[in-house]
């Protein structure tokens, strides 16, 4: 199965704050994976001090040019989640931001796979070297760019490979402050391919950006129905020499667990009955 976005929701300011609040998107539920993307000028007030309860930090990444900026990202399995998260940094300094992505049908044992980051200074071009390798045919592809100093929108998003190409999810611009956060995304149809990802805007800017692999549920039923079918006749085989009746609506587990209980009795139990 697909990974699929149930929404997106952006709480930035890009003011000058001790504390970033970051909304939980409509749709969200036990069992979706979370991603936080929190981010500052890196001036003065761009370490976190204090994370929600629950959150696991993916990757941070800062560039310093002629500004600098920083972002942290941080990921959780929804269960039973609040309407908003508080991340506390080291002082109020500049520009901060906030945004909440939410995704589906991911493997909830191993969500992302892999990450990268990279940061470029005074790039209106940047391009990043922080390829990654997904471990899971048809994973998701997301990265996760904050710029500064930046005089046009995000665009002319590029791969290193034949895969599909970019989508961006989402961008906001601080036109007053040349601020600007985005998110894009792709599938990834081989777990062979590499993947970086390229963006351009005009002027010269500090940029950096986060790129992770999210994990597929397995689909494992079409699997378990051709499994299970044949192993059920294996099961009535085996059990066609035990004295007690077979029903036709006992399942595999059942069957294999009377199997067990049986070939371990004593011989003087069995017969040569057969049974339906």
């Amino acid at each position: 199965m697909s990974v699929s976005i149930v929404n997106y929701l952006d709480s930035s300011t890009f003011a000058g704050e001790t504390s970033t609040v970051v909304s939980k998107p409509s749709g969200v539920q036990d069992g979706d994976l979370l991603v936080v993307q929190v981010g500052a000028a890196t001036a003065v007030g761009g370490n976190i001090l204090s994370v929600p309860s629950g959150w696991t930090l993916l990757q941070s990444s800062s560039a310093a040019g002629g500004s600098n900026v920083i972002q942290h990202v941080y990921w959780k399995i929804a269960s039973s989640e609040p309407s908003f998260w508080t991340w506390t940094w080291d002082a109020a300094g500049f520009d901060k931001s906030g945004m909440c992505v939410a995704f589906r049908t991911i493997d909830p044992n191993a969500a992302i796979s892999v990450s990268g980051q990279a940061g470029v200074a005074n790039s209106s071009t940047p391009s990043f070297a922080n390829t990654i390798t997904p471990t899971i045919e048809n994973s998701m592809i997301v990265m996760f760019i904050r710029g500064a100093d930046r005089t046009g929108t995000y665009g002319s998003y590029a791969i290193s490979n034949d895969n599909p190409t970019w989508s961006e999810l989402f961008e906001v611009d601080n036109g007053a402050n040349l601020i600007a956060v985005a998110t894009a995304f792709r599938p990834q149809t081989t777990a062979t391919g590499n993947s970086s990802g390229a963006y351009s805007s005009g002027g010269g800017q500090d940029t950096t950006s986060i790129i992770f692999a999210i994990n597929p549920h397995e689909d494992i039923s079409q699997i378990d129905t051709v499994v299970s079918s044949e192993a059920i006749t294996v099961l009535k085989s085996l059990v066609s020499n035990i004295s007690d009746a077979v029903t036709s609506s006992e399942n595999i587990t059942s069957l294999a667990l009377r199997v067990w209980n049986k070939v371990t009795k004593p011989s003087n139990i069995w017969n040569n009955q057969d049974k339906p």
